[in-house]
This record gives structure tokens, sequence and C-alpha cells, in this order.
């Protein structure tokens, strides 16, 4: 199982402000194919602004365009629909970076770490609240390959 990472700014229609990965990568447009092949599936923890802002009007978003890829997407991603605090992002990421190795599905991961960050600061409720899980959340982790290299 791989892992992808995300810690940049954002916006539904690409990672980074120049374009690090947009929705046309992943599923293509009007000028072309998509420029992200087929390859093995991820599971993608994303910290970029609106990476996952599900209720987007003009299409998907990076994260969904990914969901919904079939060969070379994403098993599931775990992302914010709006924009919060670096600092309020760190209260959840470190908690849910602890809680992969042990809590056995991503879902149950997601569920502790939220959890955690509220019980730790209050004021991470507007993380806490803005990121969603897209996909299954009882896919089950690979802890083998945890930590990252």
């Amino acid at each position: 199982m791989a892992f992808t990472h995300v810690f940049s700014h954002g916006a539904p229609w690409e990672w980074g402000n120049a374009g690090l990965l947009t929705v046309d990568d992943v599923q293509g447009s009007d000028a072309g194919p998509p420029a992200l092949g087929d390859g093995p599936e991820t599971v993608v923890f994303t910290w970029a602004c609106e990476s996952q802002f599900y209720t987007y009007l003009w299409g998907n978003t990076v994260n969904e365009a990914l969901l919904l890829k079939p060969r070379g997407g994403a098993l599931a991603a775990f992302g914010p629909a709006g924009i919060s605090d670096v600092a309020a992002q760190a209260l959840l990421y470190e908690r849910l970076y602890a809680e992969l190795p042990r809590a056995g599905t991503i879902g149950e991961a997601v569920r502790r770490a939220k959890a955690a960050a509220l019980a730790a600061d209050p004021r991470a409720r507007a993380v806490v609240d803005g990121w969603n899980l897209l996909g299954d959340p009882a896919l089950r982790l690979d802890v083998a390959l945890w930590p990252p290299e």
C-alpha cells in the first residue's frame, strides 16, 4: 500500500500554487489526455486547503478526481473541504500520524485523531469539522509500511 502526503497551498482544482497536481493532470481535459498514468493506488493525506471541497460546483476537486481514477488514483483521501490555520492543522495531523499504525482502519485512525485533537485544544474545531474522508472508512492499513520513509 502506498501513501501520498501533501503539505502545500491548495485549491479545489490544484495542489500548490503552481499546479503541483491538477484535476486535468488526473482526469484529462478537452486540451488533452491525463498526465497521470496508471499505477498503484495510494492513500492520500492532503494538508492543502480546499483540495477536498466536495461541494465544489464547477467539477471534481483534485482529491475527488484521484478517488474516481480507476488505476493509479487513490484508494482513499483525507483532506480539507475549506481553509484553516496551519497551527490548527498540526493538532490534527500529529495525532493522525500517531494513530495510523495502531488503529487498524483509516476510519478509526481519523476518528481517534479528531477526538484527540479536540481534547488537546478546542481551537482545533475548524480543522476537525473541515477535514473529511473520501473512500471506505473500513479500509485496512498496511502498518508494516509505516512510518513512511
